[in-house]
């Protein structure tokens, strides 16, 4: 069994107290005449952002390369956070497996944390804020990363460096999906 790390509850309230107050609330608009064509996506699909911080932690570590916590990921009832760590680190089917099981916001997140700018803007559209704002963090986003530090969510801004250092170290193409 792995250990994770303990963080105190008020971490996790500010979070979700950032989070739900709308204090990233863009405005929406017609996918369809952005030109994007995907199926209305489940409403109770996860968001990165309600899971706990030792969930998140395990996720950075997957994301990392760390298997063992890729695989605690799985067996514990987390698949499309593995799916995502592998997705970031190139795995054209675990994009696959997100986009058919109703995660098409991480394969979203996915491309837009590289470079895709389609992507983000999706993000964005379909008000997946944190996603966008964790993306642009990756991408080295000064203004990203000093808004998560100014609201405490140091765990985005580690899952945003990981994401930046692997995929900078990277020499195939990144734009894995259209979007």
């Amino acid at each position: 069994m792995i250990s994770l790390f303990f963080v105190h509850p008020r971490k996790i309230a500010k979070i979700e107290n950032f989070l739900f107050f709308g204090i990233f609330r863009l405005p929406s608009s017609n996918p369809a005449k952005a030109g994007f064509h995907f199926a209305q996506h489940p409403t109770s699909m996860k968001q990165l952002h309600k899971y706990p911080v030792k969930i998140l932690l395990a996720f950075d570590n997957a994301i990392q390369g760390k298997n063992e916590f890729f695989e605690w990921l799985l067996e514990n009832g987390f698949p499309e956070l593995a799916a995502l760590s592998n997705a970031i680190r190139g795995n054209t089917k675990a994009i696959d497996w997100l986009m058919k099981n109703g995660y098409v916001h991480y394969a979203a997140f996915d491309s837009a944390s590289v470079d895709d700018d389609r992507a983000m803007a999706w993000l964005e559209n379909h008000n997946h804020n944190i996603l966008a704002l964790v993306a642009k963090a990756s991408r080295a986003n000064e203004e990203a990363i000093r808004i998560l530090k100014a609201q405490n969510l140091e765990i985005f801004i580690q899952i945003a460096r990981h994401i930046n250092e692997f995929s900078s170290g990277q020499v195939f193409d990144h734009h894995k999906i259209p979007f």
